[in-house]
């Protein structure tokens, strides 16, 4: 049966990988919701490769959906920058790349994580200096004194309604889904709304990849995944903003090899300490916990079976199809299709929180929008998790 939970896993994850801004947390409530994991005896491998599959999928519609105007493209994803120069298929072939060997590399430093997490597991101090030295960090990447004040400001209020949902919330259910809605996907769904995205006509180009360079720098960024993943509140865009900070001279192919093998270690890291130590480091992750789907017997050879086996089927099936998806999108008009997927957002957070949801929701979308509005990186939201991480559960 291992091996059917695995295809349907990746059948699902390659089908909603190709719904623009629909983030993974949202589906795992949606799934929990309308009792999915109750239709599979091993629903953890499931998601596994629904997980990994999603987000090797999401690099199309991430490249192709909400490229905005020229005047913004000095802030654009690298994806993005591509696709607007005409190489869309180029940089999703990179993410390809970066995604298969980052998921090898990942599986081969499982023991070093085991042996690094069990050190650290009790040393909350490293913890602590760690979530606010990153916090630090995102103020200091920004040049100007107004730009450092505007992420010192959105640190504030991000954290702060991170506070009153996570800790002292006694007034709607699932805030974590309402705020991850309001403060990453629907800003952006509605930016792209307002400016409608603007498709150029794509280019053929033959992509070469030295593969012993490329192996060298995800072997690297594997590593300094698994030390950020160990800290809660982390996450995969962090870890790579950290890494491309470091490593100041990557180019926009060489960020995406990396991006991609991040995102994928970071996965791969993250259920296997809620495997080993019964640690969410990401939110989904935390449904499947709470709700048992995870738990202390979880056969760690499952696992790894299923993530090699979503790794390579996803990958074979977006390397069959991604140029037909990127010239079938292009042809699509994505004003519409981003407005029924704002609707369709807000109906599945009315279903899960109810009406009195709506309230919360419009902060979180009018927080989520000032990156937007002043021109920084989104990532600074993220300190709606990592303030009451450093406040209340270290």
């Amino acid at each position: 049966m291992i091996l059917l939970e695995i295809l349907v896993g990746v059948l699902f994850g390659f089908v909603i990988g190709l719904i623009p801004n629909m983030h993974i947390n949202t589906i795992a409530y949606l799934f929990l919701l309308i009792g999915v994991y109750s239709l599979y005896s091993n629903a953890f491998v499931f998601f596994v490769s629904f997980a990994i599959t999603q987000t090797i999928t999401s690099y199309v519609p991430t490249t192709v959906f909400g490229i905005p105007t020229s005047e913004n493209i000095m802030h654009l994803f690298p994806l993005q920058r591509l696709a607007k120069e005409g190489f869309a298929k180029k940089g999703i072939y990179l993410c390809l790349v970066g995604s298969f060997f980052g998921g090898l590399i990942a599986l081969g430093l499982l023991p070093i994580l085991y042996l690094v997490f069990s050190i650290l597991f009790d040393f909350n101090i490293f913890i602590y200096f760690s979530i606010f030295f990153v916090l630090v960090l995102f103020i200091f990447f920004e040049k100007s004194i107004l730009k450092k004040f505007v992420v010192f400001a959105i640190i504030i209020v991000s954290g702060t309604l991170g506070i009153f949902t996570l800790k002292y919330n006694y007034f709607i259910n699932e805030p974590l889904v309402v705020c991850i809605a309001g403060l990453f996907a629907i800003p952006f769904l509605i930016e792209s709304i307002i400016n409608e995205p603007c498709f150029v006509n794509q280019k053929e180009e033959q992509v070469m990849v030295s593969l012993k360079p490329t192996i060298i720098d995800l072997i690297l960024s594997g590593m300094g995944a698994l030390f950020l993943i160990i800290v809660p509140s982390f996450s995969s865009s962090q870890a790579s903003l950290l890494i491309s900070k470091i490593k100041q001279d990557l180019s926009a192919e060489k960020y995406l090899v990396i991006y991609s093998g991040v995102a994928i270690c970071s996965i791969i890291f993250s259920f296997f300490l809620a495997i080993y130590f019964y640690k969410p480091r990401l939110g989904y992750i935390s449904v499947l916990l709470t709700q048992n789907i995870i738990s202390r017997n979880t056969n760690i050879f499952s696992y790894i079976i299923g993530v090699i086996l979503a790794l390579g089927l996803s990958i074979f099936l977006l390397l069959l199809t991604y140029k037909q998806i990127v010239e079938f999108i292009s042809k699509l008009n994505i004003k519409y299709i981003n407005v029924a997927l704002l609707f369709f957002i807000i109906t599945i957070i009315i279903i899960i929180s109810g009406i009195e949801g709506i309230p919360i929701l419009f902060l979180s979308i009018f927080i989520g929008y000032l990156p937007i509005l002043f021109n920084v990186n989104k990532i600074i939201l993220m300190s709606y998790i990592m303030v009451p991480t450093i406040l209340f559960y270290i």
